[in-house]
């Protein structure tokens, strides 16, 4: 049960982490085209307080 339950735990709350910030979505949309290109990882593009930011999630 424990390694169900810790399954689950992972699909609720994916492991992020943070590639930087931009100040407009198209400067956001360069920023994750770039990283997914350069390195193959999914990216999420999210309002952040100024502007927007672009995480990775894996």
């Amino acid at each position: 049960m424990p390694k169900l339950s810790r399954a689950l735990l992972s699909r609720l709350s994916p492991i992020t982490h943070n590639i930087g910030t931009a100040a407009n979505l198209a400067e956001a949309q360069a920023l994750a085209r770039l990283h997914l290109a350069r390195t193959g990882h999914a990216v999420r593009i999210a309002p952040a307080v100024v502007g927007f930011s672009v995480v990775e999630v894996r």
